[in-house]
């Protein structure tokens, strides 16, 4: 394939293996040689590899159906990389190549050892002759809302050449502001993907443009920027369905429709001392917020007054996915950092929900979520409970009115 114009190209992962919907984005780039190695055991065989200057972003739909394999199992354009390995000056006709992904978030395909005929396949499409140039494909990413006195908003854009003409990595991409009421600045207007600072509330245009010396293309978003009023605002939210609250034995196997939640031992089936975990969906808290205090909720359902000793963290993603009947599907998510101890006193009175089934403050576990690059407003985080002893509370399968809430004070000012 030397000499020749790769005009599209996609990378199909023709099968899923395993369903997934929480939020993924990938980096995909090329390995930067004239004839791929295959994979070893080694340490650092992938991640050690020199990348491509050409890359691709790919933001995967969710993968719902086992088995699937069409357009959302295939990624973004990635004609760029390919064309920067095939322009190799000891690239030949027959050599191989590898592509190489990074990111956050997860999506499952099957792989050669698992299904060869579901493997990944690489789909080419290439021409002979001179190479003609395509225009770059510049995404400026989605529209943004923040709210003062959060006065900065990153902006995901992205931008993908065919190498033409100018080398891979020389494309140069701007970002200009078309409207506002006050003047944006750029931490690097020549970044894609950078950070912008807003002067006042309003609705502003921003325009990212990629320039590959013959093609200047551009694309806009809007950023609506609120006023906001300092003060503290309060947010509760519930438990809401059977796959947002589970437990899981110590032996890893997760139970989603259990009418309550034992905190933490529980003798039925031999589960030992499990892991509780508790989901929220759409939490209204901007990023940049201040969490000042936070707490769960508990609804008692069976007394109890033995002691008891809880771990509370926070499952360290960007958007928490609801909880499966999948293996370690609790115990396996990543954990904040910070932690909260609790030692629950005696819950003496079936149905008493009060100071004694609150939590300890978990401000520094939710602050912790809310700080992540990729959080927004209206994501999900979920909590996870370990420890010994046993404390047992309502459940949304066994009283919706009385699951788990998760009570949060915050503000927006400094």
């Amino acid at each position: 394939m030397g000499n020749k114009r790769v005009t599209v190209l996609n990378l199909e992962v023709v099968k899923v293996d395993e369903a997934g919907a929480e939020g993924c984005v990938l980096t995909v780039r090329g390995q930067a040689a004239d004839n791929a190695a295959s994979f070893s055991s080694a340490a650092g065989n992938v991640s050690g590899r020199p990348l491509t200057n050409a890359a691709a972003n790919w933001t995967p739909d969710g993968w719902p159906v086992v088995g699937a394999a069409g357009l959302s199992q295939r990624t973004t354009d990635l004609s760029g990389i390919v064309q920067e390995i095939v322009n190799r000056p000891g690239w030949s006709s027959g050599n191989a190549l590898a592509i190489v992904l990074t990111g956050s978030g997860k999506r499952t395909a099957e792989a050669y050892d698992g299904d060869p005929a579901g493997a990944p396949l690489l789909h080419v499409e290439f021409g002979i002759g001179e190479a003609v140039n395509k225009a770059p494909v510049v995404n400026a990413g989605p529209d943004l809302q923040i709210t003062l006195p959060v006065d900065s908003a990153w902006l995901a854009g992205s931008a993908a050449d065919d190498g033409l003409p100018v080398p891979p990595g020389a494309l140069a991409l701007a970002w200009t502001q078309v409207s506002g009421p006050g003047v944006v600045s750029f931490v690097d207007a020549s970044a894609a993907a950078t950070a912008a600072v807003f002067p006042a509330a309003g609705t502003y245009v921003l325009q990212l443009t990629a320039d590959d010396g013959q093609w200047l293309i551009g694309d806009q978003m809007t950023v609506e920027v609120f006023a906001g009023g300092g003060g503290i605002e309060i947010l509760e939210i519930a438990v809401a369905s059977s796959t947002d609250d589970a437990e899981e034995s110590s032996a890893g196997v997760p139970y989603l429709e259990s009418s309550d939640l034992e905190l933490v031992y529980d003798s039925w089936d031999n589960a030992g001392n499990q892991t509780v975990g508790m989901r929220f969906a759409s939490v209204a808290i901007p990023k940049g917020a201040t969490v000042l205090t936070a707490y769960v909720q508990f609804k008692v359902d069976e007394t109890g007054a033995a002691a008891a000793a809880v771990t509370i963290r926070g499952q360290a993603a960007d958007q928490a996915a609801a909880f499966k009947a999948s293996a370690n599907n609790l115990s396996g998510r990543p954990l904040t950092e910070n932690a909260a101890a609790w030692s629950p006193p005696a819950w003496n009175s079936a149905g008493a929900r009060g100071p004694d089934q609150q939590t300890p403050d978990l401000a520094p576990i939710i602050q912790e979520i809310v700080n992540r690059t990729g959080w927004a407003s209206g994501n999900s985080l979920a909590l996870l409970l370990t420890g010994s002893g046993k404390r047992t509370a309502e459940a949304y399968d066994g009283d919706p009115a009385g699951a788990a809430m998760l009570h949060i004070e915050y503000t927006l000012g400094n």
